[in-house]
């Protein structure tokens, strides 16, 4: 009798462990349909983030693919449109900074309103039938962007037809030529000389947002492509 009685109160006691540690687990009564708490998830994983994401500084105060909006709101006007093969591009007369002796440059949007190309162009120099007067400039200008961009890659040539003082002419007939090419990162800039008609010449420096550029030559021919 005294074993059965012990072997009960054994049992009990496990009956009782089991009772209160049911108790502690069970969970809170639901709420009302619209109250339930979320179901717990697995922390979302980060997104992964490009290697380089940062947008070069572009020149003259501007900014690189920001908007005709953005631009217009820095006070720049955007004045007569262009037909480019740069999207939508306008002539603008004056920028937040600009080099002492720049006429005008061409901003272009490319096709999604987003700034990729500048081109600034400088004033014309009158009766510079042998371009010693752009040459100068132009050095100076090579100059500043090299402390800048680094050396580029520079080009000259002169037809023997277009010596001397036909040198302008041979500008403007694209015999003659001079251009240096810099390259930093996703930039590339080009520096040149040409002759809107002789004897007058004028420098120009162009400026491209190279991933963008690219884009757009790749929707080019996809365009293209789908025309055939």
């Amino acid at each position: 009798m005294r074993a059965k009685h012990l072997v009960a109160l054994s049992i009990c006691s496990v009956v009782g462990t089991l009772a209160v540690s049911l108790a502690q687990e069970t969970p809170a009564p639901e709420s009302p349909p619209g109250l339930q708490a979320p179901a717990e998830t697995a922390p979302a994983l980060p997104s992964p983030v490009p290697a380089s994401t940062s947008v070069p500084e572009a020149p003259f105060g501007l900014e690189w693919l920001a908007s005709k909006q953005a631009v217009a709101a820095a006070n720049i006007e955007l004045k007569s449109q262009l037909s480019t093969d740069f999207g939508e591009s306008y002539v603008v007369s004056s920028l937040p900074k600009e080099l002492a002796d720049q006429y005008y440059t061409v901003l272009s949007f490319g096709y999604d309103d987003r700034l990729i190309r500048i081109t600034a162009i400088g004033r014309s120099l009158p009766d510079d039938i042998a371009g010693s007067q752009v040459q100068v400039r132009y050095a100076e200008l090579q100059d500043l962007l090299r402390k800048k961009y680094g050396p580029g890659k520079a080009e000259a040539h002169v037809d023997s037809a277009y010596e001397g003082s036909r040198w302008a002419s041979g500008l403007q007939a694209k015999r003659n030529w001079m251009h240096t090419v810099f390259t930093q990162g996703d930039l590339k800039i080009e520096l040149s000389v040409f002759s809107p008609g002789a004897p007058n010449t004028q420098w120009r420096i162009i400026f491209e947002y190279v991933p963008e550029i690219q884009r757009l030559e790749r929707r080019r021919q996809e365009k293209e492509e789908k025309a055939l």
